[in-house]
């Protein structure tokens, strides 16, 4: 779930922050270029990196919401839990 784009591994990689992300900052911009903006202390890079996570930030609590709604936020919890201590999985179907 982490990502540490100050390392020299994302210097030259032309994907996005997150494979399949669909965010202003995914679309438009490599890791390569983030890492850029990030090391040359460019303001822009918070602002893209704020865009991409606000994004999943938004994304997690609608899901959240869902699962409540169901009566199933128990499931959803020990699914999540268990992402966090395993690494990532895809989400369960609400």
């Amino acid at each position: 779930l982490k990502l540490n784009l100050w390392s020299k591994e994302h210097r030259r990689d032309p994907g996005p922050l997150l494979a399949g992300c669909a965010c202003y900052t995914c679309r438009r911009h490599s890791r390569a270029y983030v890492h850029h903006v990030l090391e040359a202390g460019e303001m822009n890079a918070q602002t893209l990196l704020e865009t991409h996570n606000i994004k999943h930030y938004l994304a997690f609590f609608a899901a959240m919401r869902r699962w409540i709604e169901m009566g199933k936020w128990e499931q959803y919890r020990d699914w999540f839990l268990g992402v966090l201590s395993q690494g990532a999985a895809s989400a369960p179907a609400p």
